[in-house]
């Protein structure tokens, strides 16, 4: 049986791999950047003061917010309860069916400094897992059977995976569905 955390475990990996700091020196490897959690406001650290990455700054994203009950229900043929995944700027959520734990959805998005560094990052992911590329979906997009959906879409990475009883075909609506709702 496929595991979706194991998708996301391997995102975190390349990420570390790859490196993944901003080219300004301010990358915080002490896990002490803003999460989807905090309390402070888009642009702002938690002292008050604002990011400076040397790019746009698009805030925390709350990566369970990015999608609707119903999404969720839809990919996994039943309702689900969402647990928050997120550590620095990769924001991650993944849900449990109600009735059954197995059967379960892990969605990561991994905001880049720039358009760029996300395509390097992307390259590297889909190089490590050997997917079949998808098309017309955000900038490019690749699908593994055993570890789901990349896409590349702006500054933005993103993973998908479920164990739903369609799961490719939910993979690229929950994927879409993402892209609508990010900031």
């Amino acid at each position: 049986m496929k595991r979706p955390m194991a998708a996301l475990a391997v995102t975190i990996l390349l990420l570390t791999a790859v490196g993944c700091g901003s080219d300004d020196g301010s990358d915080k490897s002490d896990g002490s950047a803003a999460t989807p959690t905090s309390t402070a406001a888009a642009g702002e650290d938690d002292s008050g003061g604002v990011q400076d990455d040397g790019s746009d700054d698009v805030g925390a994203i709350d990566a369970c917010a990015l999608l609707a009950a119903d999404d969720v229900a839809a990919a996994l043929g039943e309702p689900a309860t969402p647990t928050d995944q997120s550590t620095g700027q990769m924001y991650g959520c993944s849900w449990e069916g109600d009735s059954d734990a197995l059967n379960s959805l892990s969605i990561s998005v991994y905001v880049h400094p720039d358009a760029a560094t996300a395509k390097e990052m992307y390259d590297a992911t889909k190089e490590g897992l050997d997917g079949s590329d998808i098309m017309g979906l955000g900038d490019e997009a690749s699908y593994n059977e055993s570890f789901g959906l990349e896409v590349l879409h702006g500054r933005y990475d993103i993973s998908v995976d479920n164990t739903g009883p369609t799961e490719k075909e939910s993979d690229l609506a929950i994927a879409k569905r993402i892209i609508e709702n990010l900031p």
